[in-house]
């Protein structure tokens, strides 16, 4: 999720093969179709493109956003206000075995270290995208670290990414590997187990917030230890954002929003 540049007060979420936009009170679609549960690809304006599940996004400005099609294995833009979806990286789609520089993609962030590039990850690996020319190359693959899902950077640009059952840093410049927390295999259930986790922001110098399926985690990568936010137990936690007095938390089929001193806590961490 994150806040509507073009809308503001309202927040761009995806929802299977769409991407849509909400004010609280009425979700608007912006292009693709929720509903369409298939595989498929095309381009076009609004709900005559057709993604195949949409992971990441990322708004460029009020009027581009690129958007992961992870069934695809392509990344693509939405130029709005008309919507139009047309291919960044190609070949789109990427079947039959064709050659293509991404392998079901997730997430797409910006390089802190250099705006001008972006980061997407995908299974083994983070490709590096430079804007504008769309070049892609790699910054980071190793057998050693499955199904990279989402990521973030500190101050020196250093890469935290989660891959489901852990966390891992990788080094800016060496690419060395350290695992932070959790296990790169389901081998038990304990504080630094996680289910299924996928987004992960910073909240402060040493802390990570993370979406882990069915709740919410806090992880100092000081000293890797792993607390469980007391929240309800919440169903498909994927994303979530931050406001200076809500935090919303993106599940399954419904975007809920907390306000409460839970979030005092996170802006005194910062």
């Amino acid at each position: 999720m994150e806040f509507d540049l073009l809308n503001p007060g309202s927040i761009i979420y995806t929802d299977f093969n769409a991407i849509l936009t909400t004010d609280g009170i009425e979700s608007i679609l912006i292009a693709g179709n929720a509903s369409f549960k298939g595989r498929g690809y095309k381009n076009g304006a609004g709900s005559l493109a057709v993604f195949d599940s949409l992971r990441g996004f990322l708004q460029l400005s009020k009027k581009e956003i690129i958007v992961v099609d992870w069934g695809n294995s392509c990344l693509r833009m939405i130029e709005r206000p008309m919507n139009m979806v047309s291919d960044i990286t190609k070949p789109c789609p990427a079947w039959n075995g064709q050659v293509n520089p991404f392998l079901w993609p997730n997430s797409v962030v910006k390089d802190k270290r250099n705006l001008q590039k972006l980061f997407v990850t995908e299974r083994r690996a983070i490709r590096r995208l430079i804007l504008n020319s769309w070049e892609v190359s790699t910054f980071f693959e190793s057998a050693q670290i499955e199904k990279i899902k989402h990521l973030v950077q500190d101050g020196q640009g250093d890469v935290f990414v989660t891959v489901g059952t852990a966390v891992y840093k990788i080094g800016y410049k060496d690419k060395v590997i350290q695992l932070l927390a959790g296990t790169p295999e389901r081998t038990g259930s304990d504080s630094h187990f996680f289910d299924q986790s996928y987004q992960i922001e910073f909240i402060g110098k040493e802390n990570l917030l993370l979406a882990d399926w069915t709740t919410l985690r806090l992880l100092d990568h000081q000293s890797n230890n792993v607390s469980t936010l007391g929240l309800c137990r919440l169903n498909s936690v994927t994303s979530f954002l931050i406001s200076e007095d809500s935090l919303f938390i993106g599940q399954h089929g419904a975007i809920l929003r907390f306000i409460c001193e839970f979030i005092i806590y996170l802006f005194m961490l910062r």
